[in-house]
């Protein structure tokens, strides 16, 4: 039996891709930022083309959020890496969340987010069993001074893997957890929040002083625990 000539595969005729006919702000800011992070990684490989259309567009990589991974206690730095690798530097600079919960990444995966990934805004790394409450607090000291953004997000990720550290290992119900958490923020970290520029009474963040007035808070004025504020309350 003859085969028949239309159904002969030519590899010499372009492969016709549907997604193609579509204009580029509706395939990748409409249709593939509705993928997960799994899906989009997995659609990337399917050309070239779209590898690099993909890994190249800042707004596919804004949340990078490794707890939609079924396996995700599967990823360590090598894949932290290696993926941020892939992306050149102005889409690593885009990426705005980054959740590492659960996974078994480890200080240097974490320095390399913090390294590459200069916009960050929010990290989770509550559950994340290869980095220590020391080894965030330590990232936290060798950060830039201008990357105030960043060790906003790094402070406040310090702060719920503490809580959420005591709180696994005390009974529902009780208040110790909390108690124990805040003693060992309170003790340990008070210094390292000043670093972050955030504000000790009330964790609000506070925009960096300009250079050469010294290491406080700058736009205290502005800010709720401002002393005239505080003042003023205990008045009314």
């Amino acid at each position: 039996m003859s085969e028949n000539p239309e159904f002969i595969t030519d590899k010499s005729k372009p492969t016709y891709r549907p997604l193609d006919q579509l204009p580029p702000e509706i395939t990748y800011d409409l249709i593939l930022s509705c993928l997960s992070l799994p899906s989009l990684i997995c659609f990337s490989r399917t050309s070239k083309n779209y590898r690099h259309a993909v890994y190249s567009h800042p707004f596919l990589w804004r949340d990078l959020l490794f707890t939609s991974i079924r396996r995700r206690y599967r990823i360590n730095d090598a894949v932290i890496t290696s993926l941020l690798g892939s992306l050149d530097a102005t889409t690593r600079a885009g990426v705005r969340n980054v959740d590492l919960d659960g996974t078994l990444v480890t200080y240097r995966g974490l320095r390399a987010v913090l390294r590459d990934c200069p916009g960050v805004q929010r990290l989770s790394i509550e559950r994340c069993r290869g980095i220590t409450s020391d080894s965030v607090a330590e990232e936290l000291r060798v950060l830039p001074v201008e990357a105030v953004e960043v060790r906003q997000a790094l402070a406040t990720a310090l702060i719920k893997f503490v809580v959420f550290k005591y709180w696994c290992v005390t009974t529902c119900g009780t208040n110790v957890s909390l108690v124990m958490a805040l003693r060992e923020l309170g003790g340990r970290y008070k210094g390292l929040l000043r670093e972050a520029y955030v504000c000790e009474l009330c964790g609000v963040g506070m925009s960096c002083e300009a250079e050469g007035r010294g290491a406080g808070y700058g736009g205290a004025e502005d800010h709720v625990c401002a002393p005239e504020v505080l003042e003023s309350w205990r008045v009314g």
